[in-house]
C-alpha cells in the first residue's frame, strides 16, 4: 500500500509524460502486488459463511470501483481542481493510502 501511494503521488507530480508512464508502470505493479496479498488475507483469518461473506464483499467492491472510477475520475479532471487538470485522479490516493495504512489491518479474530 506504501508503494501504491508513493507512485500515485509521483504520477500527479509528473513533470513530463516520459516521467508519468514510468510512475503509472509503477503504480500498477504496486496495484498488482496488493490484490494477492488481499485475498490471501481473507483466506487466511475467515472460514465458512464469514469467508463467503468478505470474498462476496471484496467482488461487489471491485465492480462497483469499476464504474465509480470511471465516474470519480471524470469528475476531478472536469473540475479542474485548482487548475491541476488530470493530476488529481492521482493524488487523490495519497490521502487515502496515508489513512488506510494509518489505521492498520486487523489481525485474525480474537487477536488484538
Amino acid at each position: 500500500m506504501a508503494a501504491f501511494t508513493v507512485t500515485s503521488l509521483a504520477c500527479g507530480l509528473a513533470p513530463d509524460i516520459g516521467a508519468l508512464v514510468a510512475a503509472r508502470a509503477l503504480q500498477g505493479a504496486a496495484s498488482a502486488m496488493m490484490l494477492p496479498q488481499v485475498l490471501s488475507t481473507i483466506q487466511a483469518t475467515r472460514s465458512g459463511p464469514g469467508r463467503a461473506r468478505a470474498l462476496g464483499s471484496y467482488g461487489a467492491t471491485g465492480g462497483i470501483a469499476v464504474v465509480a472510477d470511471q465516474l470519480l475520475g471524470g469528475l476531478l479532471v472536469s473540475a479542474d481542481i485548482g487548475g491541476l487538470s488530470w493530476r488529481p485522479i492521482f493524488l487523490v490516493n495519497v490521502p487515502v493510502g496515508i489513512g488506510a495504512m494509518s489505521r492498520g489491518l486487523p489481525g485474525p479474530p480474537g487477536t488484538p
